[in-house]
């Protein structure tokens, strides 16, 4: 490590390169554990659920289930292979899913 390793935050350059430089095979580096942090985490899942009695035997139960409900980005960890200039610093992936939505219904008699 060649000095302060905070960077840009981007999806093109998370983290400061020229703070890093390769080290021979078999030798360890300096670099100090836990010192890179990748990119925040949010999300907020939602459930609606109505139950409907027909009769005192027969019931229904309509479930509406909504997964990441603000639909919000949230991005994967930087790429840390230093062999790879192309791709050293960058973030290429996505840490989850984008909105989803599932409807139930359930019948019980």
């Amino acid at each position: 490590m060649n000095g302060d390793t905070n960077g840009p935050e981007t999806v093109d350059q998370w983290f400061n390169l020229a703070a890093f430089t390769a080290v021979p095979s078999g030798v360890f580096g300096n670099e100090l554990r836990n010192r890179l942090r990748g990119p925040g985490f949010q999300n907020f899942d939602l459930t609606l659920q109505r139950h409907l009695r027909f009769s005192q035997k027969l019931a229904a139960t309509l479930r509406w289930d909504i997964f990441n409900v603000f639909n919000t980005v949230n991005f994967g960890l930087p790429n840390r292979n230093i062999s790879d200039a192309a791709t050293f610093g960058t973030i290429t992936s996505l840490s989850s899913d984008p909105r989803i939505m599932q409807v139930a219904l359930r019948f019980v008699f």
